[in-house]
């Protein structure tokens, strides 16, 4: 009994699934049926839109062709007229920098003739002024020459002086020597010998020069004046010195030594004395050449 009924139960869920099934399929059927129409329906509407749309076109096309001509044709006419304009300006152009260059050959034409003129005219100042310059430098030269020769005459007085004063030097020591053998009764002693080899330097011959730069010869007053010997200030000689003070404070300029020795008529053994003691007192300092009170 209860198998029937199992069975009978599903055979009316099959009935009932199978009609759910077919009812289901309708449905699907009717939906793509709906569905097939609108595609239908919004492709016509689709093809009537461009058609009108087509229509509406050509229509407007229809209306601004001529319009699009006649804007066409000015944009090419104002083109022409633009490139009309643009050749005559370039035209003037041209013209006006051809202008400028013949301007520019005729102002340098002008300037070359000016030029050539005004060196015609100072050429004979410039050469007059050249051999003006060469004269002043050849008297420069001489005027070294000149003062070489005195420096070299001062040197070699100054030299002279200090072999004689070294001779004399050598003879009170040989008389000192004697003196002292004869009271001891002693060996004599070697005497100092001095010659003039020892003392006397060669001096450099002087060459004249014509246009050359004539060098600085150093004068030896600096090493003189160092190297002077402490000595005994006499009234005569503190009187040259006070002398040569005020020389010198009255020539604020400077003073050299063969000027100082010109001036006064003294050696310049004596007068390289005077200044070695000025300076030692800082009453005289010299720059370069040139000697100077403080």
């Amino acid at each position: 009994m209860s198998r029937a009924g199992d069975i009978n139960n599903l055979a009316q869920e099959i009935s009932s699934a199978r009609e759910s099934r077919v009812n289901a399929h309708e449905s699907r059927v009717k939906v793509l049926d709906e569905l097939v129409a609108d595609t239908h329906k919004m492709l016509n509407d689709f093809d009537k839109a461009h058609a009108e749309m087509s229509a509406q076109l050509k229509a407007d096309l229809a209306r601004i062709k001529p319009e699009l001509a006649r804007d066409e044709a000015d944009r090419v006419k104002q083109a022409q007229t633009e490139i009309k304009q643009t050749r005559a300006e370039i035209k003037q152009m041209v013209d006006e920098t051809s202008k400028m260059l013949n301007d520019f050959d005729k102002a340098r034409a002008e300037m070359s003739a000016q030029l050539k003129a005004d060196l015609a005219r100072i050429k004979p100042g410039l050469a007059r002024d050249e051999a003006d310059r060469l004269k002043q430098a050849q008297d420069r030269v001489k005027q070294a020459q000149i003062e070489i020769k005195e420096r070299v005459g001062a040197v070699t007085e100054l030299l002279d002086d200090f072999r004689k004063e070294r001779e004399e030097a050598a003879t009170a020591w040989q008389n000192l020597v004697s003196t002292a053998e004869s009271v001891r009764g002693g060996r004599k002693a070697p005497a100092p010998v001095v010659t003039k080899e020892e003392v006397k330097e060669p001096v450099a011959e002087v060459k004249p020069v014509e246009e050359e730069p004539v060098a600085e010869v150093k004068p030896v007053e600096e090493e003189a004046v160092a190297e002077a010997e402490p000595f005994e200030v006499t009234q005569a000689l503190a009187k040259n010195q006070r002398q040569v003070f005020e020389y010198l404070a009255d020539h604020p300029d400077g003073t050299r030594m063969v000027a100082l020795e010109r001036e006064f008529g003294i050696a310049r053994i004596q007068m390289v004395r005077i200044i070695k003691n000025l300076m030692d007192d800082n009453k005289v300092e010299k720059r370069e050449l040139m000697y100077f009170a403080i």
